[in-house]
């Protein structure tokens, strides 16, 4: 049940949206906005975990008191205890998530890996994105949901991850948005897309990318895609030249086969012949 569930006040129809769709590592299950009675109490566990950003008001979470602009972290199986204060109830925008590594890679946002409110010093930036992403996920389409909140996590991580020093080549900021294009290869996905997903400029993805992994980002997308289409291509059940282009995010065939020859040094239709299983 959501907290919105709990609350005795009108909200949007689509107020918290929830991912059907899970990565394999981390992955977005709800975003949402809670706005507080005053003297709100509960006592609960949760088998997720959820980064709240506190845009107005106060109260207390697992006896720590919190105010504007600080943030508080719920995380897995651990029992909670959140209180709202009686004369100024507080507002949070919040994403949940779930996945092996979301304990790795709060820590390395320097978050709490345990039920705590600590101050981060972009709150207002973090509750803004998720904001926007709730106007957006109103008329989104139920297939798009799922990567329009994972698009909306890693970029409250980058955001996060721009004010640690702490530098990880496994889960630093060009590996978060690498990973994203890991899972949105297929989609529409341009630099400008990228930069403004997830908050940095253009030059600085592309310094990122230079850095970790020595190509650029349209190189990285590029040969992803060619590396889907490769194991499409050499798939027991044989797809049409048109349907792989499709698969890997290209709308025009004949542009797929140039980028796949010059990639590769041989066509589509000719990688396909040689790699067939027998």
């Amino acid at each position: 049940m959501f907290f919105s569930e709990f609350f005795d006040i009108e909200f949007p129809k689509k107020y918290c949206i929830s991912s059907k769709v899970l990565l394999d590592d981390i992955c977005a299950v709800e975003i949402g906005y809670n706005r507080t009675p005053k003297g709100l109490f509960q006592i609960m566990k949760r088998d997720r975990f959820i980064l709240h950003y506190v845009v107005s008001g106060c109260g207390t979470f697992c006896n720590e008191n919190f105010k504007e602009n600080n943030c508080y972290i719920v995380v897995p199986n651990e029992q909670e205890t959140i209180r709202a204060d009686e004369q100024n109830p507080y507002e949070t925008y919040w994403i949940a998530f779930k996945g092996p590594k979301a304990a790795q890679i709060i820590k390395k946002c320097n978050i709490p890996c345990t039920n705590s409110v600590f101050e981060f010093n972009r709150t207002k930036e973090c509750a803004e994105v998720l904001r926007e992403a709730l106007e957006l996920l109103q008329d989104a389409k139920e297939y798009e949901e799922s990567a329009i909140m994972n698009s909306v996590l890693f970029k409250i991580f980058a955001i996060h991850f721009s004010e640690t020093t702490v530098v990880d080549s496994q889960i630093g900021p060009a590996r978060i948005i690498a990973e994203f294009i890991n899972e949105n290869y297929f989609r529409n996905i341009s630099i400008n897309y990228l930069a403004k997903s997830f908050n940095f400029n253009r030059s600085y993805i592309y310094m990122l990318f230079k850095k970790e992994f020595g190509i650029s980002p349209q190189e990285y997308i590029l040969n992803k895609r060619i590396e889907k289409a490769k194991e499409l291509l050499s798939d027991r059940n044989r797809l049409r030249i048109c349907e792989v282009a499709f698969a890997v995010g290209y709308s025009d065939p004949l542009y797929f086969s140039r980028l796949f020859k010059k990639a590769t040094g041989v066509s589509p239709l000719k990688f396909a012949k040689n790699n067939q299983p027998l």
